[in-house]
């Protein structure tokens, strides 16, 4: 680019100045001298999950290197999840370590001492202050390269519907009074599966993180949680993380927050997952108001409860279970987060003195029944799949039967039961 006099201008000569373009490490300096200005490139957004953070020239953070030597400090110049640069102090110039060949790498980071696994992939030099240096860029390993590659004995995490978002925060060690935010992509008592900006270099493999973690509806707890794997993506970093242990309060949240938002939950999951028996079973929710699908699994259940008594039924299809007395009657489940796993049938029958003798679905009923009204409790059904936490189970279904029935002022109630009588009822003190 020639600048030329214009009218009128004073000036006598002209200068020429050459805009040369060439990538740079991150010390070298801009510069005008003789004419000539070397421009940086702007990094790409598409590309800042692979592109590491520089230290500030001032800032002096060290990596120690085992060698076949033996032990080298080296100074970090920039870093990633993925990547380490360092250069070699003071008057070493080489290294005990060949292109390619792995090495233990440790460092500080957030007041801890990090040990990772890493390979030297670049040898060459350096200006920092006018001052050359031998520079080292190596490739750090995660514990498992492979995205998607799962170990053999890996817990099952809770995937989220997507009418919730899980979110957790931590201080960003990177940047001094800041915090990197993390989306949740699964969970489970165990770990975490994170997203993040592709901006929060300072994760690595091996590092602990007080992480608070918000659970709606609960509120939010604090966990120390391991990286154990990171991964890039489009701008974003993936990381598996696991639970340095858990407080009570934070089983419990999340576990009724599993039972709630979790995909493919089932009871059996949750315990083979290691949340105790009792955090589940307290996940359980009794009501009495039942939905269109909830009535759905409810007709399913009776129909799977007559062919495991093994009666011959001439249906199949679950609707076939309806009869003339479940429009009137209340809908008693107990349901473990959206999936109903017990239930019972509730029909109030008003006193009627001109039925001295009448039926109902428990049979013939005495006419002084009829007067003065009772109530019926049938259809009464049980996931199998819950069958060691059917004491449990029953009690919660007959208490909220009996508090219904005592709501209505009925003194009378006919249980028709297909088995013996209920020991549920026996242990509430109840006896035909």
């Amino acid at each position: 680019m020639r600048a030329v006099p214009g009218p009128g201008s004073s000036f006598q000569s002209s200068a020429i100045i050459s805009l040369e373009c060439k990538e740079t490490s991150s010390y070298e300096a801009l510069s005008l001298g003789s004419h000539v200005m070397t421009i940086k490139p702007t990094p790409r957004d598409d590309q800042r999950e692979t592109q590491r953070a520089a230290l500030h020239i001032l800032e002096h953070q060290y990596a120690w290197i085992s060698t076949r030597n033996g032990e080298v400090k080296t100074r970090i110049i920039d870093f990633s999840p993925f990547g380490l640069g360092v250069v070699l102090e003071g008057a070493a110039t080489r290294i005990a370590v060949s292109q390619g060949e792995k090495v233990s790498i440790q460092l500080q980071r957030d007041g801890q001492d990090i040990k990772v696994e890493a390979t030297l992939v670049t040898i060459g030099k350096t200006n920092i202050l006018k001052q050359s240096y031998t520079r080292l860029g190596f490739k750090i390993s995660s514990r498992d390269d492979t995205p998607g590659r799962e170990p053999i004995n890996r817990t099952r995490r809770f995937a989220l519907n997507d009418v919730v978002e899980l979110s957790c925060f931590c201080e960003d060690p990177s940047r001094q009074g800041q915090k990197a935010f993390f989306t949740i992509r699964d969970i489970s008592i165990r770990g975490l599966f994170l997203e993040t900006s592709a901006r929060n270099k300072f994760l690595l493999p091996s590092l602990k993180l007080s992480m608070s973690i918000t659970i709606p509806g609960s509120g939010t707890f604090t966990e120390l949680v391991k990286v154990r794997h990171v991964h890039p993506s489009k701008d974003r970093y993936l990381l598996g993380c696991e639970f340095d242990g858990l407080n009570r309060q934070t089983v419990a949240a999340l576990g009724d927050f599993c039972l709630l938002f979790g995909k493919d939950v089932s009871y059996q999951i949750m315990l083979d997952e290691g949340f105790p028996s009792k955090v589940v079973a307290n996940g359980l929710t009794v009501n009495a108001t039942a939905s269109y699908q909830d009535f759905m699994q409810i007709t399913k259940l009776r129909l799977e409860a007559e062919q495991a008594r093994g009666r011959q039924l001439e249906v199949s299809d679950p609707w076939q279970m309806i009869d003339e007395h479940d429009d009137e009657a209340q809908h008693v489940c107990v349901k473990l987060g959206k999936k109903v796993v017990a239930s019972a049938r509730l029909v109030f029958n008003q006193g009627d003195t001109r039925a001295p003798l009448s039926t109902s679905e428990a049979g013939a009923v005495k006419g002084a029944l009829w007067s003065e009204g009772f109530a019926t409790v049938s259809k009464i059904a049980l996931e199998p799949e819950f069958e060691q936490e059917k004491s449990y189970i029953f009690r919660r279904i007959w208490t909220e039967i009996f508090r219904l029935a005592l709501q209505s002022q009925m003194a009378s109630m006919l249980i028709v039961h297909p088995d013996n009588w209920p020991r549920e009822l026996t242990s509430l003190g109840l006896n035909p």
